[in-house]
């Protein structure tokens, strides 16, 4: 249920009174960019201040019954707030975003809430970004519960795993790029000789450079060269000296729990369950 006061709900029904939209975005690391729609100029509310530089535009708001997605685009203009670069490397993904109507020359009748949700992908094009909007029922479309797979869906080193990188050798690892092959590729001598595939599959994160703080999965690991190659490239430029943190790689089946971490005992697979190929061969 929707309140408001009764200044505010006074100026709802009066045709001849402007009012603007204030969207708020809040990022998981705690960043917040507000931008209001309707109005030129910038609008403090709630401790924020409310761009109106952005140009920012919200789209009308699909409503369904149930507990179907409300969608809607918001868009504005790539700025020092929202870069093309924050947004490619999906900074603004998953967002939170709150949505108020306001008289932006009575702030304090307060504002009515109107839609609360995530951001379900932000992209930039040209000069802009638009950002997808989805309602807090998008939840209830989100999978819970675990699949009965052969493979380990715990993540390597978490509670439900349970090694320890740090009492392997090769478990946990800093370095320093030697050279750079391409935005997926790096080399660190330093990595030679580690083993075959050791480090495949593993997750390395910068710690200094344009990169510093982002994480990278390791699609492929030379370990006669120290070749590291990146299952997606990096947004920001890789410099030789960058310095990262790498840890092994855990392919998630059977075999590796046991013979590479020695954790069998902790393994979150089914490799006995048969499969849809057995399934498939009816009776005999």
């Amino acid at each position: 249920m929707k309140t408001a006061g009764a200044a505010l709900i006074a100026y709802l029904n009066d045709p001849a009174v402007a009012m603007a939209t204030l969207i708020r975005f809040d990022r998981a690391d705690g960043a917040a960019h507000g931008v209001v729609c309707d109005w030129s100029d910038a609008v403090a509310y709630a401790g924020l201040t409310y761009s109106a530089a952005d140009g920012a535009q919200i789209s009308a708001i699909t409503q369904t019954a149930g507990t179907e997605v409300d969608t809607a685009e918001i868009t504005g203009a790539l700025g020092a707030a929202v870069t093309r670069a924050g947004v490619l490397a999906g900074d603004w993904d998953g967002a939170g975003v709150k949505i108020w109507w306001i008289n932006p020359l009575d702030v304090a009748a307060g504002a009515l809430a109107i839609r609360r949700g995530k951001v379900g992908r932000m992209r930039a094009q040209g000069g802009r970004w638009t950002a997808e909007f989805r309602s807090m029922t998008a939840a209830f479309g989100r999978r819970v519960g675990r699949d009965i797979t052969p493979y380990c869906d715990a993540v390597l080193a978490d509670t439900r795993c349970g090694v320890n990188l740090l009492s392997i050798t090769n478990g946990r690892v800093t370095g320093t790029v030697t050279s750079v092959v391409n935005a997926r590729t790096i080399v660190d001598t330093a990595r030679i000789g580690a083993g075959t595939d050791w480090f495949t599959h593993g997750v390395l994160q910068f710690l200094t450079g344009l990169n510093t703080g982002r994480r990278a999965e390791v699609k492929a690991y030379n370990t006669t060269t120290g070749e590291l190659k990146f299952r997606l490239p990096m947004w920001h430029p890789i410099s030789a000296g960058d310095s990262y943190t790498l840890d092994a790689g855990c392919s998630k089946d059977h075999t590796t729990c046991h013979t590479k971490f020695g954790n069998i005992l902790r393994f979150r697979g089914f490799p006995l369950v048969p499969g849809g190929d057995f399934l498939a061969r009816g009776g005999r």
